[in-house]
C-alpha cells in the first residue's frame, strides 16, 4: 500500500493498495474523489505529477500507468519492466519507476511518455526511487542492500551507499538536497550525506524492519516499522532518538488496508480511510509521507 499527498492541494490525498485500486480522498470530508481502476496486480507505489493533476501508480502487473486525478481517466500506461513495479515517483517532465527486474527506468512525460533511461547497477529488487528536489538527481534503493545515486538526465552512477546489513526498503532526499535518508530491513533508518555519499547517522530504536522514511520540510525524519509504529527524529546527528513530535502533516499506510493521518506535533492518534473492510487499526506499517 502507498500514499501520497498532492502538492498542490493539500486536502487530496492519493492511495494505491493491493486490492488492484488507486483512489483519490478528500482528507476532509474523507470521501472518495475518484477511484482508478485499470490495474491487474496490487498497487505498489503512488505519485502525483507537480501540477497535482495527474497519478502515476506501479503495479505487481508489470505496468506504471498515468492517470487524469479528476475523471480517473487512464492517460497513459508505461510498458518496459519485466516484472513487478514496486516503486514510482514524479518531478518536472520525469517520471521513475523501480522494478523486481533489478532496473530503475526514467520516463519523459511528454505525450507518449517516452523510456529515456534503464538504470543498470543493483544485483536485486529496486524497491524505492526519490528524484533529488531541483530534479537533477535520482536516488534507488534495493534488497542488494545498498542505495545509488544516478544522474537522472544522464543515468550516470554518482555514488553508491553502503552500510546496511539488509534490503533497503525506501529512500527520500531532504528538501534542500544535502541529505538521503535510507530504511531498511536491519531495523535501522540511515541518513546520508548526499554530496559525499558519507553515513552522517544511523536511526535507531525499532523494534521491526524499518519500511518506509521521509523528511519534513524543517529537516526532520520520519520512519515507520513493521513494529507497528512511526516514529520522528531530528535527523542528522540524532543518533538513535526516535519519538520526537515533528511540525507537519504525516500519512502512514498500511497493510490492514488503511491509511492513518494526523499532525505529527498531534501525539493522540491519526483519523483513518478504509480500502476496504478491516477489523483494526494498523497492522504493518508500510509507508509513511510527511506534507
Amino acid at each position: 500500500m502507498s500514499v501520497a499527498w498532492n502538492p498542490v492541494n493539500e486536502s487530496l490525498l492519493v492511495s494505491g493498495s493491493e486490492d488492484q485500486s488507486v483512489i483519490v480522498w478528500d482528507v476532509s470530508s474523507q470521501e472518495r474523489i475518484s477511484e482508478l481502476i485499470g490495474h491487474t496486480g496490487g498497487v505498489n507505489s503512488v505519485a502525483w505529477s507537480p501540477s497535482g493533476a495527474q497519478v502515476v501508480s506501479g503495479s505487481d502487473d508489470k505496468t506504471a500507468i498515468v492517470w487524469d486525478a479528476s475523471t480517473g481517466g487512464r492517460v497513459s500506461t508505461l510498458f518496459g519492466h519485466t516484472d513487478q513495479v514496486l516503486a514510482v515517483a514524479w518531478k518536472g517532465d520525469q517520471i521513475a519507476s523501480g522494478s523486481a527486474d533489478k532496473t530503475a527506468i526514467v520516463w519523459s512525460t511528454g505525450d507518449e511518455n517516452k523510456k529515456e533511461l534503464t538504470l543498470q547497477g543493483h544485483s536485486d529488487w529496486v524497491r524505492g526511487v526519490a528524484f533529488s528536489n531541483d530534479g537533477a538527481q535520482l536516488a534507488t534503493c534495493s534488497d542488494d542492500k545498498t542505495a545509488i545515486v544516478w544522474n537522472s538526465l544522464s543515468g550516470s552512477q554518482i555514488s553508491r551507499l553502503e552500510g546496511h546489513t539488509d534490503f533497503v526498503n525506501s529512500v527520500a532526499w531532504s528538501t534542500d538536497n544535502t541529505l538521503i535518508g535510507t530504511a531498511s530491513q536491519d531495523k535501522t533508518a540511515v541518513v546520508w550525506d548526499a554530496g559525499s555519499g558519507q553515513q552522517v547517522s544511523k536511526v535507531k530504536g525499532h523494534s521491526g524492519a524499518v519500511t518506509g522514511v521521509a523528511w519534513s520540510a524543517e529537516g526532520k525524519l520520519a520512519t515507520c516499522s513493521e513494529d507497528r509504529t512511526v516514529a520522528t527524529s531530528d535527523g542528522p546527528g540524532t543518533g538513535g532518538a526516535v519519538g520526537s513530535p515533528a511540525e507537519a502533516r504525516l500519512t502512514a499506510a498500511s497493510v490492514d488496508a488503511t491509511l492513518g493521518f494526523r499532525d505529527a506535533a498531534d501525539e493522540i492518534g491519526m483519523e483513518s480511510v478504509e480500502h476496504s473492510s478491516v477489523e483494526s487499526f494498523h497492522g504493518t506499517c508500510r509507508c509513511c509521507r510527511m506534507s
